[in-house]
């Protein structure tokens, strides 16, 4: 009884708190979640209950306590867990009330768990018929790939063998070791093949191979819950920017549904309950849009206003650089390289110059995408090109790295506030200069969706966020109401330096999340 009407629950971790107490008994709502609220005002400090109680509590280390073996112990560990949450709450309070945060902690953060908490428990239906042929092909593909560069190499590579691998890339290869930075152990992880990547065509070729398998073991072979759902855990405070993190659930059932590739063939397996349809939507260039609004270009505003496509703005300016003049028209349509039209091939280096890509990074990004090999020399005449062109851009970058230089705090327009703890330089202005976009980006969708929840006419209901995605499930004769309701939600203009901006919505229907069709 005191669970289901009570509306002022505090809890550390409320996912696992509250998920756990549903198993038992109804739980009205939850009022404060701790790890939630230190990471609205700190988000790049650790958000444990051990980090808190040593910060915000007179309480010494008692965790030690919930291994004794002793059952009055394990008790008093628990009443203990009670006791100093709810003193760091009270000091949480004091501290989002000085910041500023109170408003968009109760206004935005709170409702947004609710809604992504019912969302995981929720999840979305999988068609088994389609997964089993996804999970065929994705063999088929490895085994192929697999075979090729067996016979090539002249032998039996298991590329997913963390001690043949390690073998092949440090003994025969003779590459640099990569070591893991926690426990300073041999590596062969992905972040270790992608840097020897860059300069042995081998290993590139080995995370081709691994692309299919990690889909496999992600993706076709998960665990499903018994009513064939796939469900997920989402976490608010989980990255730096607000941005949403997923993972499979405390049953180590469902998956990371943020995660899933675009491709629709990857997607289709996703469908709708019998006798609804799914409807998605996402912003449109958002990142892009929001960059121009912080950096006050004006010109890149009236060519957004008269409907112009800023990535192809971006990707002539670059060809430009490497004297490949061509019309927007073949920008557009014309694809040089792995089926990607030049427009989206460019869309990368684009992206990564307005958060100060450097040079290398950029050649980088031009032969994966474009097919094209640059020297450093030219990286560095595209960089200068592209700001130059684009100077209000190189101007913001600057206004952002005197921030760094003074407070370093920087605040959204939605009031997500967060103060930069890391050591000065290049690194971190690279990071100051991506959150603005970023976390404006995510907070739009997200206020977005928690009221675009609240509006949903009966029956429909939200089942996934994709961190730029947002879908519904309804019946098909509601379509035209969700849709009304999507647009509306979505038409709140952003305030950026006393101008509204207001980012296009892309919306798409259909009977699965891989065969959706767009809505004008």
């Amino acid at each position: 009884r005191f669970f289901s009407s009570h509306d002022g629950l505090i809890a550390q971790n409320g996912i696992f708190d509250i998920t756990m107490l549903l198993q038992h008994f109804p739980v009205k709502r939850l009022h404060f979640d701790t790890m939630v609220a230190h990471h609205t005002v700190y988000p790049e400090l650790p958000h444990s209950l051990d980090f808190l109680t040593s910060v915000y509590t007179r309480f010494p280390y008692y965790k030690w306590m919930r291994m004794s073996g002793d059952k009055n112990t394990f008790f008093k560990y628990n009443a203990l867990d009670a006791v100093v949450t709810f003193q760091v709450k009270q000091k949480l309070e004091e501290e989002l009330t000085e910041y500023d945060l109170k408003d968009f902690f109760y206004g935005f953060v709170m409702p947004l768990w609710h809604c992504t908490f019912r969302m995981g428990l929720r999840g979305i239906l999988v068609d088994n018929k389609a997964r089993g042929e996804l999970d065929r092909e994705l063999e088929k593909e490895a085994d192929q790939l697999q075979m090729v560069f067996n016979k090539r190499i002249g032998q039996i590579l298991n590329v997913r063998s963390h001690t043949q691998m390690k073998e092949y890339l440090y003994e025969t290869l003779k590459l640099p070791k990569q070591y893991d930075r926690k426990t300073g152990a041999l590596t062969t992880d992905e972040k270790a093949l992608e840097k020897l990547a860059k300069k042995n065509p081998e290993v590139r070729e080995i995370l081709t191979i691994r692309k299919p398998l990690n889909l496999r073991s992600k993706l076709t072979k998960a665990k499903l819950d018994e009513d064939d759902r796939a469900r997920t855990q989402y976490s608010q405070s989980v990255t730096d920017t607000g941005r949403l993190s997923s993972r499979k659930t405390l049953w180590r059932t469902g998956m990371d549904l943020q995660n899933i590739h675009r491709e629709p063939s990857k997607r289709k397996m996703f469908i709708a309950d019998p006798g609804f349809v799914l409807t998605s939507y996402d912003l449109s260039q958002s990142e892009g849009r929001i960059v121009i609004w912080f950096a006050k270009d004006e010109e890149g505003k009236m060519f957004l206003r008269s409907g112009g496509d800023i990535h192809a703005f971006g990707a002539q300016i670059i060809l430009d650089a490497l004297d490949l003049k061509m019309p927007v028209t073949t920008v557009l349509n014309v694809g040089p390289y792995k089926g990607k039209t030049i427009r989206d091939g460019t869309k990368p280096v684009v992206h990564g110059l307005n958060y100060l890509l450097g040079p290398d990074h950029l050649c980088e990004l031009v032969s994966e995408n474009l097919g094209l090999s640059i020297t450093r020399t030219q990286g560095k005449l595209v960089r200068e090109r592209y700001y130059k062109k684009r100077y209000r851009i190189a101007a913001w970058h600057e206004e952002i790295r005197e921030v760094m230089n003074t407070t370093r705090i920087l605040i959204t327009p939605f009031g997500r506030r967060r103060n930069f703890f890391g050591r000065l330089g290049e690194d971190l202005l690279r990071k100051m200069v991506a959150h603005l976009p970023q976390s404006t980006s995510v907070d739009c969708l997200d206020s977005a969706m928690v009221r675009i929840d609240l509006r949903l006419p009966e029956l429909a209901v939200h089942l996934v966020q994709a961190h730029d995605e947002g879908v519904v499930q309804h019946l098909p004769e509601q379509t035209e109401e969700i849709h009304s309701i999507i647009r509306e939600e979505l038409s709140f203009p952003i305030i950026i330096h006393n101008d509204p901006l207001v980012i296009p919505v892309e919306i798409k229907t259909g009977p699965n999340w891989g065969e959706l069709k767009e809505i004008k």
